[in-house]
């Protein structure tokens, strides 16, 4: 949503035309067409089973309040879950592409659960630097999975940043 400029979408109410001449009736109209196509890439992403759970919300924001409270779960047992899950991973049989996608599959839970601050302004880089910590270990990670012949990796001269670029980590 974000590349299209429809976040906004999920995270706030639609517009109301206060004006007494109608004047911002064309604002409203271009604010509903758009939060249907949002509605609809979420309704399109999901499993069809999920989709009737779906039918008595009017807008995105009503929509994705729902399933962030009846999906997303900050527990410690969902993290511990998660973490050792992570850890258990491993390449074996799979080939690179395979394992990359299934680390995403256990990674994308696990950061959207993760306390990386947002920096602010006068932040002195210690976001940054905390960012790059938790990317290095997730980094780490995805290596601790590969099989021996992926060992050069861990010796090279930069490391690849991947993981966190992907997503927007906010407190």
């Amino acid at each position: 949503m974000r590349g299209h400029g429809l976040v906004s979408h999920l995270t706030a109410d639609p517009p109301l035309d206060k004006s007494k001449d109608g004047s911002g009736a064309a604002a409203v109209t271009a604010w509903t067409d758009a939060d249907g196509r949002v509605m609809s890439a979420i309704v399109t992403s999901m499993k069809s089973s999920l989709m009737m759970s779906l039918e008595n919300h009017e807008s995105a924001k009503e929509t994705w309040d729902y399933l962030k409270g009846r999906y997303v779960q900050n527990s410690g047992a969902l993290l511990l879950t998660l973490m050792q899950g992570l850890h258990e991973l491993q390449q074996n049989e799979m080939f690179i592409e395979e394992y990359y996608t299934a680390f995403n599959r256990v990674i994308g839970p696990f950061l959207s659960m993760s306390m990386v601050p947002k920096c602010e302004q006068g932040c002195s880089g210690c976001c940054a630097k905390k960012i790059q910590f938790i990317e290095r270990f997730l980094i780490h990670q995805f290596y601790h999975g590969l099989m021996s012949d992926f060992e050069q990796l861990l010796n090279a001269p930069t490391t690849p940043s991947i993981l966190l670029k992907k997503r927007v980590l906010v407190l």
